[in-house]
């Protein structure tokens, strides 16, 4: 065995060499700067594709709660009606959301007009006795809802993804493009 501490030393000082042939030290930063903009880039993808997928289940939650909205309205309708909410002696249904607000048959949210991302409008038909209608519409077609509803003294919710529906509507005569909700 016999080995001196000098000569390990000046084996290693002459063999320096192998630090400056080490080419895979220039391609490391180039790895980890790719890796790093992968990560980034499928992180943004994960965040679009929520986020898109979020968007549609807003719409169908909106269109959700405006078909209840309507289905809402139309039971204020009846109790208007029925009670004579107005107090006019006269059975007849409101005139507008905010008359339903004001007897308290609706919450004052839906009473304004606009609520979960829909317009609300009720009209009384030429026999205030015995028609009205109401719609909703999207805000923002296409972006807080597809679809167009509508809903009468029948209690029938109805619904259209070509525009608004123009009330009142003949249920054996249907116009274009409405039909019931369900089907």
């Amino acid at each position: 065995m016999g080995y001196e501490d000098d000569d390990y030393d000046d084996d290693y000082q002459d063999d320096e060499s192998y630090l400056e042939k080490d080419s895979g030290s220039s391609v490391l930063p180039i790895v980890i700067t790719l890796g790093v903009v992968f990560l980034v880039l499928a992180g943004a993808g994960m965040v679009f594709f929520r986020f898109a997928g979020a968007t549609g289940h807003r719409k169908a939650g909106n269109e959700a709660a405006a078909i209840g909205s309507l289905k809402a309205i139309s039971m204020a309708q009846t109790l208007h009606r029925e009670g004579d909410k107005d107090g006019d002696g006269i059975l007849d249904y409101a005139a507008n959301l905010q008359e339903l607000g004001q007897g308290q048959l609706i919450d004052s949210v839906l009473a304004s007009g606009a609520k979960h991302g829909y317009l609300f409008e009720t009209y009384n038909g030429p026999q205030t006795e015995f028609e009205w209608f109401a719609t909703a519409d999207p805000e923002e077609p296409g972006v807080t809802g597809l679809r167009f509803f509508y809903v009468d003294q029948s209690g029938v919710v109805f619904y259209s993804t070509r525009g608004p529906i123009q009330g009142p509507i003949d249920f054996n005569k249907l116009p274009p493009g409405v039909l019931p909700v369900g089907q």
